[in-house]
């Protein structure tokens, strides 16, 4: 019979972040990324050429680039790492256009990063 206090099952664990694949192109990873489940998406920001969505556990965060922006398209992850005790920012991602404007949006949130 059962026991109305048997302890219950181990909550499944959360799902990894998204490993990205930059041989699928930007419109296969953001869709993988847009239709992921529990993602939040951050409030849009008009003068940012830029959509980014977080991960409900705070893991991860993925930064779209949209139409206009120097870099578009390209798709950045933002991974939270622990270094010695210290919480930090990783990111790395995906550059489908112009590869300087890449760099320069990459540096841009490897600062971000830094400061936080």
């Amino acid at each position: 019979a059962l026991c109305a206090c048997a302890p219950r099952e181990a909550p499944e664990a959360e799902a990894a972040s998204l490993a990205l694949d930059c041989a699928a192109g930007y419109e296969a990873l953001q869709s993988q990324i847009v239709g992921r489940p529990g993602l939040r998406p951050a409030p849009i920001e008009r003068n940012e050429p830029y959509r980014i969505y977080s991960e409900a556990d705070g893991s991860a965060s993925y930064i779209l680039t949209e139409p206009g922006a120097p870099a578009h398209p390209a798709v950045l992850k933002q991974t939270a790492v622990r270094r010695a005790g210290v919480l930090a920012m990783e990111n790395e991602g995906c550059a489908f256009g112009d590869a300087g404007a890449y760099a320069d949006l990459k540096a841009y949130w490897d600062s971000v990063a830094q400061a936080r």
